[in-house]
């Protein structure tokens, strides 16, 4: 079965920014409600798929007194302007990225807004090497970001062509969800494919190759 595309996950399988994107939004939550500090943790930590804006309504209950929107644009602003110099991607994964752009044509889902998102690649000067990249602050990431992709693509068959790299859980069950062959970026040892970080991902797509 030939694979002619693969969608990334960004954050913590091309990014290492988890934590840190983490960290400074716990830090301007805590400056709105100093009480929220730990349910911000809990919150981010459990639904990294979630749009922030729908992050931010649970933490604070829907309060009516926070203008969520301005409160999540502040946020943006404030990675944006933080991660200038910080982008740090996985080794080599820049390099293969390149690599894997001859052969498959590459897509990006992510939790990230695009504006943020397109900046980091950008960065580091990869971001035309993605047919699409889409976000969920808008469209939330799951079958709809899958959809988007096949549109783009104009194939049918497009996920029996997909292979979906990504370190969750979310991203396994989209994968599952869609039949799409799943790389797991990580070391738990529950999936068929597994690898630390996409640099080593030539062995395991010479394998999938062969089905």
């Amino acid at each position: 079965m030939g694979k002619k595309y693969i969608i990334f996950d960004l954050d913590g399988t091309l990014i290492n920014s988890i934590e840190r994107n983490r960290d400074k939004i716990v830090k301007i939550i805590g400056e709105v409600d100093e009480k929220k500090i730990n349910t911000a943790k809990y919150i981010l930590s459990t639904t990294s798929w979630m749009p922030l804006l729908k992050q931010l309504e649970i933490i604070f209950d829907h309060n009516q007194n926070i203008d969520f929107q301005n409160l999540k644009n502040r946020i943006y602003e404030n990675l944006q302007t933080q991660a200038l110099g910080e982008v740090k991607f996985f080794p080599w994964t820049i390099e293969k990225l390149k690599e894997l752009s001859n052969n498959y044509k590459l897509f990006i889902t992510t939790a990230n807004s695009t504006r943020f998102a397109k900046e980091e690649l950008k960065k580091v000067g990869i971001e035309n090497l993605f047919e699409e990249i889409i976000w969920s602050e808008n469209v939330l990431k799951w079958k709809e970001h899958i959809d988007l992709f096949k549109e783009k693509s104009l194939d049918e068959n497009f996920c029996r062509h997909a292979i979906y790299v990504g370190d969750g859980q979310r991203d396994r069950e989209i994968a599952m969800s869609q039949n799409i062959t799943f790389i797991h970026i990580g070391n738990e040892q529950i999936d068929i494919y597994e690898i630390p970080d996409i640099s080593e991902i030539d062995e395991i797509l010479e394998e999938i190759k062969k089905l």
